[in-house]
């Protein structure tokens, strides 16, 4: 190939694209515009210093067959900010005090003021396990329990 042509070949693909280009553009179908924004993220401030909250009594279930004890336990923030990675540790021990086994279950979110939370802790069956000790925790502080029969 010589030169001339290379340079009307090139020629001929820049004018093509420059006329398909707008032409496919004009003819693509207009997206229509979303039915509601996307909810925009509120930073919530985290509370710090020691929080106060209630629960239910636990409620351990037994699964023998899988070897399982779980107990759910309904917790609710009485304290006047969010409490965030709020944590509930559970320890099951013998008769003789010796630690056996034990779990821990986060809240995968920033409990509010006045919200409510479900925790499932799932520890491993042991038929020595005589009793059991729970500990609270949150990432800016420590955590005042209160057992209760009823949230008010």
């Amino acid at each position: 190939m010589t030169r001339s042509s290379r340079a009307v070949l090139a020629l001929t693909a820049i004018i093509s694209l420059l006329v398909v280009v707008p032409l496919v553009a004009q003819s693509a179908p207009q997206a229509a515009p979303p039915a509601q924004a996307a909810p925009q993220a509120v930073w919530i401030t985290p509370f710090r210093g020691v929080a106060d909250v209630e629960y239910l009594n636990p409620v351990p279930k037994v699964d023998h067959k899988a070897g399982i004890v779980t107990t759910t336990i309904e917790v609710k923030n009485k304290s006047n900010g969010a409490l965030v990675r709020l944590a509930i540790e559970e320890y099951w021990y013998d008769r003789a005090g010796t630690l056996l086994v034990g779990n821990k279950e986060l809240c995968k979110r920033p409990l509010k003021a006045g919200e409510t939370y479900t925790f499932t802790l799932r520890t491993a069956y042991d038929k020595r396990a005589n009793s059991n000790m729970y500990k609270f925790s949150h990432a800016n502080g420590t955590v005042n329990p209160k057992k209760v029969k009823k949230f008010s």
